[in-house]
């Protein structure tokens, strides 16, 4: 499989624009991009390559999960945070840190009891990460178990 083919295909979307004569103001270049990015992740052949090779994927992983979390897409911010979590080094305990707080936020007003879980998962990690970002995420974290609490007791 040759890995730069999957490459063309992102820009198959913006030619056929051209082909058909559409303007191409009409081409949304935002959408094509991360249709590409999803192609990528989700290509078995790819996500099944050497694991070094799929740290490189890392920033593609944030870039889906951030354009998701703009979206309000929480099904796809869920499974791409779940994937980004398989390919991170399991020592990088900032990264596992912020993945389970952009979960959390992602589920919050659909599941507070699993959203609580990523939270508490978050603040496991936190206790690991660099000292001087330790204290930022773990009163981060709280506030948002904070906001859970009054969240509950709202809707008692």
């Amino acid at each position: 499989m040759k890995f730069f083919d999957k490459n063309e295909k992102i820009f198959d979307s913006i030619t056929d624009k051209f082909k058909n004569n559409e303007n191409i103001n009409s081409c949304n270049f935002e959408t094509i991009y991360i249709e590409h990015m999803e192609n990528v992740v989700n290509t078995p052949e790819i996500c099944n390559l050497n694991p070094d090779l799929l740290t490189s994927f890392n920033g593609v992983y944030q870039t889906l999960i951030k354009y998701f979390s703009k979206n309000n897409n929480s099904k796809k911010i869920l499974k791409y945070c779940e994937h980004y979590l398989t390919k991170i080094d399991t020592t990088n305990y900032t990264a596992y840190t912020k993945t389970y707080v952009i979960m959390a936020d992602a589920i919050k007003n659909d599941s507070p009891k699993k959203s609580r879980e990523y939270l508490n998962l978050s603040l496991s990690y936190a206790k690991d990460t660099f000292p001087e970002f330790k204290e930022g995420y773990e009163e981060t974290i709280y506030k948002k178990l904070q906001e859970l609490d009054e969240l509950d007791a709202g809707s008692l």
